[in-house]
């Protein structure tokens, strides 16, 4: 039942685990489902998989959301960060590209290749 989910996942994490690779994950169903896929893929062990959490701090409970993703990639064996990156407008174009940036800079950081 969980093949196609672990092919998935070695399709498109595993060329960057044995180089290190951070699990981008925001407080979204989607997202946390994807962390707890990766938290059970047997491919994670292949490398070091990072993840982090980004709060843009526009909203109310965002900072909670983020640090709730980080204690729960802690819980189940990764290092985990929330990122906090300076934000310059509103919109989503601005808030995307903050986020990206804040990931990449983290990545660089912490040795990892590529954020995933």
């Amino acid at each position: 039942m969980v093949q196609p989910l672990w092919s998935a996942l070695d399709a498109t994490c595993g060329p960057w685990v044995g180089e290190g690779a951070l699990l981008c994950v925001s407080g979204g169903p989607d997202s946390r489902t994807l962390l707890e896929s990766v938290a059970r893929w047997p491919g994670r062990f292949d490398g070091l998989v990072r993840v982090a959490s980004v709060d843009h701090g526009t909203r109310a409970g965002s900072r909670a959301e983020a640090e709730s993703v980080a204690a729960r990639a802690h819980a189940l064996g990764f290092e985990a960060a929330v990122l906090t990156p300076a934000v310059r407008g509103l919109d989503e174009a601005a808030l995307r590209a903050a986020r990206y940036q804040a990931l990449v800079a983290h990545a660089r950081r912490a040795a990892v290749p590529k954020p995933l």
